[in-house]
Parts: structure tokens; sequence; C-alpha cells
């Protein structure tokens, strides 16, 4: 008997698809953005649970609150100075509600938002069509270069199910494409 570790997450981000590609997503708006990651890769297939309202054709188009950035606390305003200068929009250091101070996660570090522009970078192909959307896999790739950034809120590269729900009771579940690694 073959056993899976399947992760099934409340999703509380905004994920668009690419035409022909995967999917992307925007999780860790609770700052667990490190430990979610590790769980979804150490995971045989990532369920993501959402509203159907949280599905965008565009990242960005309904989700307003940024891409979250976990950040080594010395290293938050390099990070932030970095993506701003490089992919445009703006960086807050997430503040804490019930504290002053900036919210640390519970790896020690701290939370930037990164609010994006429209389209951060045009990206000539999106596997073979031609795109004006934003290659959020090479702007993850860009981010995970700055020193000093341990992760993003950017579900890229991950293969994973959504499973999607109306109000009314209506749900739809979209698989990876298998074409796609």
């Amino acid at each position: 008997m073959e056993h899976y570790r399947i992760i099934c997450s409340d999703y509380r981000g905004h994920f668009f698809s690419c035409k022909g590609g995967g999917f992307v997503a925007i999780k860790g708006g609770g700052g667990c953005l490190l430990q979610e990651k590790v769980i979804a890769f150490a995971s045989d297939k990532l369920v993501l649970v959402v509203r159907s309202n949280k599905m965008s054709k565009n990242l960005g188009e309904s989700w307003k609150k940024g891409v979250p950035i976990e950040v080594l606390p010395m290293a938050h305003t390099l990070v932030s100075r970095e993506i701003c200068a490089r992919l445009g929009g703006q960086c807050v250091l997430r503040q804490a509600h019930a504290k002053m101070g900036p919210v640390v996660t519970d790896n020690g570090n701290f939370i930037l938002d990164w609010i994006f522009p429209p389209l951060v970078k045009v990206s000539q192909l999106c596997n073979g069509v031609p795109s004006e959307y934003t290659d959020w896999r090479e702007v993850d790739q860009f981010l995970h270069s700055i020193p000093g950034l341990i992760e993003t809120g950017l579900f890229v590269n991950i293969p994973f199910t959504v499973v999607s729900a109306d109000d009314d009771g209506k749900c739809e579940v979209l698989e990876w494409p298998s074409n796609v690694s």
C-alpha cells in the first residue's frame, strides 16, 4: 500500500494561471513563509483550497497587499532598497498590531510586503505563447539572489492542485498541467 504526504492548505492569498503553464500563488500573509514552503516542498501533493473570488487571471488584480518576503532583520533595508530599485513598487516593513515594532516570524525574521507594480517585468514568452504578463518565476529567482532575503510568498515551480469553491457550493478542481515542470 502506498502512502502519500498530502498537504491541504486553507489558502488566503491569490493565484493566477499562466496560459499553458502552471499556477502562481501568493501565500504567507500570516508570516509563516519559510515554514509553509518547507512543508509544501516535502509533500507529495500540495492542495490549495480557495474561495473562487481569490482566483484571478493576473496576480495582483484583486490582491493589493503585495508579496510577503521574509528577511533577516539586519538586511531589511538593503533587501527593500534592492527590490524597489530593480523591480519597482514599494516595500513596507510589516508592523505588529498587538505590540510595537515589526512582525517577527517564528524564525526570528522580519516580513516585508512588496507592493508590486502592475507589470514587473515583461516576459517574451510564457511557455511558447507571447505574453504581456510578469514572469513570476524570473521574479522569484531574482528575489532569492538578494543577500538577506530568506523566502518569498510566491509559490512558483511547486506543482499543486487548486480546489476552488464559491458561496453557492460550486466547486472546481484545477490540476497542475502534466507538461509543466
